[in-house]
């Protein structure tokens, strides 16, 4: 079995790429606006993690494991 990561040079291609993109720069540009005391603070936190996530997720390639 091969485990090991190649990257995935059609990222670019993919919907899940560019939503993860757009969740990733909406979070981050409400943060700024937000105090550490507020829970959109901290809502806009996960959506920066959870953008960040999908982003790499995607730019790696999930091969499936060859069956024998």
């Amino acid at each position: 079995m091969n485990k090991q990561l190649k990257f995935n040079r059609d990222f670019y291609k993919d919907i899940q790429f560019w939503l993860g993109l757009a969740v990733l720069i909406v979070g981050a540009g409400s943060m700024v606006s937000e105090h550490a005391t507020n829970i959109y603070f901290w809502l806009n936190i996960a959506m920066v993690i959870l953008g960040a996530v999908t982003v790499v997720d995607d730019l790696i390639l999930h091969r499936k494991p060859a069956k024998n």
